[in-house]
């Protein structure tokens, strides 16, 4: 629930190709897509987020998975 970085890139692919694209690309570190706006990504640093608490969108940032906490499941 946040608004959106500034500077994205935008393509039209629909959304089920959305993330697709985004996590082959290892350059992108984040990616969204809407609807009305179609499918988002960023390359450089996620300027201008903000938190929402009773609106905004959701966004995937993309970490290596040596960045994740490990915990035996």
């Amino acid at each position: 629930m946040v608004k959106l970085p500034d500077f994205t890139e935008r393509t039209f692919a629909p959304k089920d190709k959305c993330r697709e694209l985004s996590l082959s690309n290892c350059s992108y570190i984040a990616y969204d897509c809407d609807a009305g706006i179609g499918c988002m990504s960023w390359r450089d640093n996620l300027t201008d987020v903000q938190q929402f608490y009773s609106k905004g969108i959701d966004f995937y940032i993309q970490v290596a998975h040596s960045e994740l906490d490990k915990q035996d499941m």
